[in-house]
């Protein structure tokens, strides 16, 4: 791998910085033959890894956000071997935590990820935020998940309960797909719609 190159081919400064760091990480990777992982990264961040990755030829990581159809996703270098599956795998480097305040008003994705950051955590340790009617599940690293439940005690103005999500309510955060048929001419059309546009309440913005 030249890294230089791979550099000397980026633009942005800050694209620069982020791809530096990913590159070490994967170097440390092979120097002590484990596993290892960035923090998250939004899908432009992704995209500018994985060029860069497949421009060094290096073919030994996967991106895995803590469940699948993450938008937000580490990279992890696997040094000589490729899991076949990812959420068993890798799921331990994750938390789930379900935030739930004790009020009837609706917070948004900005105010779970504010009270957050206000605890002076960065952007990059925290991964999807889905938010529902009455409580969001957050995606962290695990380092930072006790930090998180000890310090977060309110959201807005309400006091919060936190929990570690359980495998019932994991199974809400897998990408839900929608079926619509319809007959056109005697031709029957099947529409699969992405599940931000079937699930519009699914999936907020970052």
């Amino acid at each position: 791998m030249n890294k230089e190159a791979v550099l000397k081919g980026i633009q942005k400064l800050e694209d620069k910085l982020l791809v530096a760091k990913i590159l070490d990480k994967y170097t440390l990777s092979r120097k002590i033959m484990s596993d290892t992982h960035s923090d998250f990264l939004d899908p432009y961040q992704q995209n500018i890894v994985r060029k860069c990755l497949e421009m060094s030829g290096i073919r030994d990581y996967i991106f895995f956000g803590g469940f699948g159809g993450a938008e937000r996703t580490v990279v992890v270098f696997c040094p000589y071997y490729m899991p076949e599956n990812a959420d068993s795998e890798f799921s331990e480097l994750f938390e789930i935590l379900k935030i739930k305040p004790n009020t009837r008003e609706n917070f948004s994705h900005r105010d779970y990820l504010g009270s957050l950051m206000g605890l002076g955590i960065k952007r990059e340790k925290i991964g999807d935020i889905l938010v529902r009617e009455d409580f969001a599940f957050v995606v962290v690293l695990k380092d930072i998940a006790d930090y998180i439940k000890i310090n977060l005690t309110k959201v807005g103005n309400a006091r919060v309960e936190i929990d570690i999500a359980n495998n019932d309510e994991l199974e809400m955060l897998e990408p839900k797909v929608k079926e619509i048929s319809s007959t056109v001419a005697s031709l029957r059309l099947i529409l699969w719609q992405v599940p931000d546009l079937a699930y519009p309440e699914a999936r907020l913005p970052i």
